[in-house]
């Protein structure tokens, strides 16, 4: 009797023994695909931000050509060809309504970097900056006047700075906060919050920094 419940401890011990590698091997497994299925999301979350990345660069870029294009053809029209031009109103609405779709365009990418990045008061100023350059655009055309952008001019370094400091904010990620629809809304408001008075403002400093830097040159020589 003592043999028979030793070989049946025994084969008790093997049972469990069994059980428990087999638990074992499965909680092995459970772990090891879910750590993939992490890795696997975590990557493909990654090339997603890097697609819609390249997607807002190259739209970036593009709009960036379509204002240097405008307000060339504005000067032309209205400074080189006003008396050549068959129709100029036409000319004019024509330039008026790529204005409009750049910056109708330029508002979207706006929006998207609302919803996606978690921007600081400092970025939201520039973008909001940088939409107003685009409004002002529209609004000189709209109004019939000229938008002075040549070389050394206080606009066309603004424009050139904005650029510049709005493609590197697309370029470079930098947040790794979890966007909430709070400050997806906080980013909107503080983007367009910044109205024609403080672009304006913007302007003027830029204006009185060119003339600080001709005083200078003109002493030094």
């Amino acid at each position: 009797m003592a043999k028979i419940i030793t070989i049946m401890d025994s084969f008790n011990d093997k049972v469990w023994l069994e059980v428990i590698k087999t638990l074992l091997s499965i909680s092995v497994l459970l772990l090891t695909w879910l750590l993939g299925q992490n890795i696997l999301g975590y990557w493909e979350r990654r090339k997603r931000r890097k697609e819609t990345d390249r997607d807002l660069a190259n739209q970036f870029q593009h709009l960036y050509a379509e204002f240097k294009t405008i307000t060339r053809l504005w000067k032309v029209q209205t400074v080189y060809m006003v008396k050549d031009l068959g129709d100029p109103k036409e000319k004019q609405w024509d330039l008026l309504s790529r204005a409009t779709d750049a910056e109708g365009k330029i508002e979207a990418i706006l929006m998207t970097l609302s919803m996606e990045r978690w921007l600081d008061s400092s970025e939201c100023e520039t973008l909001g900056y940088f939409r107003q350059t685009y409004q002002q655009l529209r609004e000189s055309i709209r109004q019939s006047k000229y938008m002075e952008v040549k070389y050394d001019d206080a606009l066309y370094r603004l424009f050139h700075d904005l650029s510049v400091d709005v493609s590197h904010l697309i370029s470079n990620r930098k947040n790794r906060k979890r966007m909430t629809i709070t400050k997806s809304k906080e980013n909107l408001q503080n983007i367009m919050e910044v109205r024609s008075i403080h672009w304006e403002m913007k302007l003027g400093t830029y204006e009185k920094l060119a003339r600080e830097s001709e005083d200078t040159d003109d002493r030094s020589r």
